[in-house]
């Protein structure tokens, strides 16, 4: 069994592709179906809200930006059957700890002890 984690892949191009998905499709040689069945599961990570820095609590970019491509993406996305979605989180760890239990559920029992648990750090803190 082979786990692989990408940021991206061929189903998002045809949601951003200007001429629209059917030439997308026609353009690189496959299909929506095709590069869907490639993928067992799909699990989203929302993009995160962006603030400015002038007032860290407002939001800005719903309407363009990050925001508005990630919805993009995700309306491609949604459309696996086997599609999760993990929401923008203010602690960046309760957000990896939310889709690591969501990969957890796909990985076979024997597997899921090499996974962090709750409570466990899987985020780094840079040196200071």
């Amino acid at each position: 069994m082979a786990v692989v984690l990408s940021d991206r892949g061929t189903v998002d191009g045809s949601a951003f592709w200007p001429e629209g998905p059917q030439d997308y499709w026609s353009g690189i040689g496959s299909t929506l179906e095709k590069e869907m069945a490639r993928y067992t599961a799909v699990v989203h990570l929302g993009a995160p809200k962006i603030s400015s820095r002038r007032d860290r609590n407002s939001q800005v970019g719903e309407s363009s930006g990050p925001a508005m491509l990630d919805r993009r993406a995700e309306g491609v996305w949604d459309l696996h059957p086997n599609w999760s979605s993990v929401s923008s989180r203010t602690d960046f760890q309760a957000k990896v700890m939310a889709a690591l239990e969501i990969i957890r559920t796909e990985l076979p029992e024997c597997c899921h002890s090499d996974l962090p648990h709750e409570g466990e750090s899987v985020v780094e803190e840079a040196p200071s």
